[in-house]
């Protein structure tokens, strides 16, 4: 979905600097799409470019095998393994992130759990059983969002933070 969020503020941004009417075709019947250009994934340097970084992704294997992210992993065990079953059950099948270690999300892999997790709740996510309809199952997906976030906020933060991204990563 990082994809996709960067082509819908590409496209919010194009609509604030160019509304709708101006945008329509000659016709007036359809609206232009917003271009985005890019490169394919191996040569982006645009979108995501931070991966593509070999010392970036040196730091981050060694932060990986660290004892503070072993500990966070061992701490927060419990909570990716509540937001793994979570979405396990309210997911349509193929959606949950794919990766699954003791019954749980790894903690390298949390952002895509709790992307995964935010979106289910937040999103107009109507093949998403429950989700936004104020129903038990909607209530124990938004009960995890608050501890989810704090987590993927603590990764994220971590990985791209002065630390391990120094300042190769923009």
């Amino acid at each position: 979905s990082g994809l996709a969020r960067t082509l819908g503020t590409a496209q919010a941004l194009m609509r604030s600097l160019l509304p709708d009417p101006l945008r329509a075709t000659a016709a007036g019947l359809a609206l232009l799409p917003t271009p985005v250009y890019s490169r394919l994934d191996g040569q982006d340097t645009l979108l995501r470019a931070y991966t593509k970084c070999p010392a970036h992704a040196r730091r981050i294997a060694r932060w990986h095998s660290s004892e503070e992210f072993g500990t966070k992993a061992a701490d927060s065990l419990e909570l990716r393994r509540k937001v793994h079953a979570a979405l396990d059950k309210f997911l349509p099948p193929g959606e949950l992130p794919p990766s699954v270690e003791d019954g749980a999300t790894p903690l390298r892999d949390w952002w895509n759990a709790y992307d995964a997790l935010d979106v289910a709740i937040n999103a107009n996510a109507s093949d998403v059983a429950g989700a936004g309809d104020g129903s038990p199952a909607d209530e124990e997906l938004r009960a995890l969002l608050p501890a989810a976030m704090q987590l993927a906020a603590w990764v994220e933060a971590r990985k791209f933070g002065a630390e391990l991204a120094s300042n190769t990563c923009g």
